[in-house]
């Protein structure tokens, strides 16, 4: 878990005041977030194929190519 001190640095970084109690929700918050993002820096990802566009729109200009 981050500190408090860690999201005061944050806060003040970001110009924005806080006040203990939201302090100690975004401690939790930010914590959360970031122990879900060791998750997905965790995640196996060797067999998966690179997705470059999910739209399915396509250029009218020129041809797509890969790069």
């Amino acid at each position: 878990m981050i500190s408090q001190d860690e999201v005061k640095h944050i806060a003040q970084l970001a110009r924005i005041k806080l006040s203990a109690d939201q302090i100690e929700k975004y401690q939790a918050e930010l914590s959360a977030i970031l122990d879900f993002v060791g998750m997905l820096a965790n995640a196996d990802i060797a067999d998966s194929a690179p997705i470059r566009q999910i739209t399915g729109l396509e250029s009218v200009f020129r041809e797509d190519a890969d790069h």
